[in-house]
């Protein structure tokens, strides 16, 4: 009599399949939250950098020289409540004071998220015309001179 040829698995080879593919699985899931967790990060850092700059930019609108202090607040932005600190404090040049701002989750404050650092000088009274050029008056109204061309 003829033997047939079994055809198929047998059940250690579907064993050894099955657990080269649940390694690959389980290396592709880790990956992905790798990579989710990532971008949750970014986000996070990228509204934190926002906010700190916004902080910065607010203070060097305002049409004052501020005192050397320490504040906090609260802001949301992107869906996230943020607090902030903002540090102004004196520098070695007269007319100008160093702003620090670092920004944390709102129910974490020792997790800061993002910090930034600007300036913010006084404006310097002059006798003679204005600091900028192009602003209406010549820099040097004595020394200017007046030329026609015809």
């Amino acid at each position: 009599m003829l033997k047939k040829k079994q055809q198929g698995f047998t059940l250690l080879e579907v064993l050894v399949a099955m657990a080269i593919v649940a390694l690959g699985l389980g290396a592709v899931f880790m990956q992905v939250n790798q990579m989710l967790s990532s971008s949750i990060y970014l986000q996070q850092k990228t509204l934190g950098t926002w906010v700190a700059m916004n902080s910065i930019t607010e203070i060097r609108l305002k049409n004052e020289f501020p005192a050397p202090r320490e504040t906090k607040d609260n802001i949301q932005m992107g869906g996230i409540n943020w607090g902030y600190t903002i540090r102004v404090s004196k520098t070695p040049v007269e007319n100008l004071r160093r702003i620090d701002v670092a920004v944390y989750p709102a129910d974490n404050p020792d997790s800061i998220i993002a910090t930034a650092a600007g300036f913010r000088g006084q404006v310097i009274q002059r006798d003679r015309g204005p600091l900028m050029p192009g602003t209406g008056a010549p820099d040097d109204a004595d020394d200017s001179q007046e030329s026609t061309v015809e």
